[in-house]
């Protein structure tokens, strides 16, 4: 069914990298390997830097701060204390850095789009690693530490700035944990990441 469809829509679908190779190939890539066998995949396109990660960081903090503002000047012990010092961050980043960050946001829109002239539909994992324990500070990956946190935002991050339609979906493993592919498309275009999604779930690679 699947060859079927996209024989019929016409769509190809690329496999984003986002984090170091040996971090995906670890954690995220068995599943990715499985999605792009599923698909077809044959292609691969290098999405992300620490400049979209750090709009996306500006601009997110200083919008969760504002909205937050009352109760962060009237109420700030009763925030949690992993959040209270990003939202006081938020609270005193600077309007230039702001406004620097919405101008690459739309530079990187605009280059982001460009790729949906060859490809409907870009994937990539969520997160690198399966759901973390909530006490976890660290991960081990190839050896080496990585901070939890960062890491699970780091995918995302790096496509959020670009204002692309994202729709994540489960892949669930023989017992493990599940872990997320996102199944990216352009602004406006969710039928292309709903009928993909449709068809992954016809073929069981998604729970139904």
């Amino acid at each position: 069914m699947l060859s079927r469809l996209f024989h019929i829509f016409g769509t190809l679908v690329p496999l984003v990298r986002l984090l170091s190779r040996k971090c995906c190939r670890q954690n995220a890539g068995p599943p990715c390997k499985q999605l792009r066998s599923r698909l077809g995949v044959t292609a691969t396109v290098e999405i992300g830097s620490d400049a979209a990660r750090a709009a996306s960081y500006v601009i997110t903090s200083v919008e969760a701060a504002r909205e937050r503002f009352a109760e962060l000047r009237d109420r700030i012990d009763d925030f949690d204390p992993n959040t209270r010092y990003r939202f006081l961050a938020g609270a005193f980043l600077s309007a230039d850095w702001y406004v620097r960050a919405h101008q690459f946001r739309r530079c990187y829109s605009q280059q982001l789009a460009g790729l949906f002239q060859n490809w409907d539909v870009i994937l990539a994992p969520v997160v690198p690693i399966p759901a973390p324990r909530f006490s976890y500070l660290t991960t081990g990956i190839d050896g080496d530490d990585y901070a939890v946190r960062p890491l699970l935002s780091r995918f995302v991050q790096a496509l959020a700035p670009a204002g692309l339609l994202i729709l994540a979906a489960p892949y669930v493993q023989p017992s493990a944990l599940p872990v997320g592919a996102q199944i990216i498309a352009a602004p406006f275009r969710e039928d292309n990441a709903l009928r993909i999604a449709a068809a992954l779930e016809t073929s069981e690679f998604l729970p139904g």
